[in-house]
C-alpha cells in the first residue's frame, strides 16, 4: 500500500510538470519575442516578380518617421545599365513607374488615370514604413492619388518620351498596337510604328515639325527628319531596336538601342 502511494504521488507530479511545460511553450508561441518581420516590396515587370526588402536599404527621416526612397527597390540588377565599352548608362530612367496598393489602386487606375511615375519622381518620392504610405514632395506638383496607401508593389514599364521646346511627355509601350515590318535581317518582326508615340494634345500639326531620335548614351539621328521620314519608322520589339523603312534612312544613326525619345522642333524654329 505505502509502494502504491509512493508511486501515485511521483506520477501526479510528473504529470503536473508536464503541463507546465507546455503551458509555458504555448506561452511563448502566442508572445514571440522575435524581431518583427521587414516590409518587403514586389517589383513587377512584365511576367517576373521580384520581392525585395527594406532591410539594408538606405533609409531618411521625415517628421521623425523613417523612410526609403522608392528608387532604392529598383537596383540595376533588376534594370542593367547599358554598358558601352566602359561607359555605363543607367537605364532605369527608360521605364515608368506604377506604385500600386494591396488592393490594386494607384494613380493611373485612378478615375482621371494619371500617368505613372517617372524614374525622377522615384529618386524623389518615398515609402514611410510606419504606415507603408508613398509621398512627394510638393515641389512635385503630383496630385493626392500618387500617395498610395498600403504600398505592395511597383509595375515597371517600358516608355518613350516626346520632347518638344515647351514640354516632355511620354507614352508606353504597352498601350501602342503593333504591326508587322521586315526587320534588319530580311524577316517579319512585330513592330511599334514611332508616329503612333506622337501625342496629338502635344503637336496638333506634325507636318510642320522635324524630328529626331536619340539613345540613352546620347547617341541619335542628329540629322532632322521630314514627318513623311519619320512615318517610316518602328522599334523592333524583338530586336530591340528602331528600323526606319525609307531606303535613305539605313545608317547606324537610325538603328537605335535603348531609345530615350523623340525630339521634335517646329519648322519655324530652324
Amino acid at each position: 500500500m505505502r509502494a502504491s502511494a509512493l508511486f501515485s504521488r511521483l506520477f501526479l507530479i510528473l504529470m503536473m510538470s508536464l503541463v507546465l511545460v507546455l503551458g509555458c511553450e504555448k506561452e511563448d508561441d502566442d508572445n514571440p519575442t522575435g524581431p518583427a518581420d521587414n516590409f518587403s516590396l514586389w517589383v513587377v515587370q512584365g511576367d517576373d516578380s521580384t520581392e525585395v526588402s527594406e532591410e539594408g536599404l538606405p533609409t531618411f527621416e521625415i517628421d521623425g518617421l523613417t523612410c526609403i526612397h522608392f528608387s532604392e527597390f529598383i537596383d540595376t540588377t533588376l534594370i542593367p545599365p547599358y554598358n558601352d565599352d566602359g561607359d555605363v548608362y543607367d537605364r532605369r530612367p527608360l521605364y515608368c513607374y506604377q506604385i500600386e496598393g494591396a488592393d490594386g489602386f494607384s494613380a493611373h487606375t485612378h478615375p482621371d488615370q494619371y500617368p505613372n511615375n517617372t524614374w525622377y519622381h522615384l529618386t524623389q518620392g518615398y515609402l514611410t514604413l510606419s504606415t507603408e504610405r508613398a509621398g512627394f514632395p510638393s515641389e512635385l506638383g503630383l496630385p493626392g492619388a500618387y500617395r498610395v496607401s498600403d504600398v505592395a508593389r511597383i509595375r515597371v514599364f517600358r516608355k518613350l518620351d516626346l520632347v518638344t521646346p515647351d514640354t516632355t511627355v511620354f507614352t508606353e509601350f504597352r498601350d501602342i498596337t503593333s504591326v508587322e515590318v521586315t526587320n534588319h535581317d530580311g524577316n517579319p518582326e512585330q513592330a511599334l510604328p514611332l508616329v503612333d508615340f506622337i501625342d496629338d494634345a502635344v503637336i496638333a500639326d506634325p507636318a510642320n515639325y522635324v524630328f529626331n531620335i536619340t539613345a540613352i548614351d546620347g547617341y541619335g539621328t542628329n540629322v532632322d527628319m521630314s514627318w513623311a521620314e519619320f512615318q517610316t519608322g518602328y522599334w523592333l520589339l524583338e530586336s530591340e531596336k528602331t528600323i526606319f523603312t525609307d531606303e535613305t534612312l539605313t545608317g547606324g544613326r537610325y538603328k537605335l538601342r535603348d531609345l530615350e525619345k523623340i525630339t521634335a522642333d517646329p519648322v519655324t524654329a530652324q
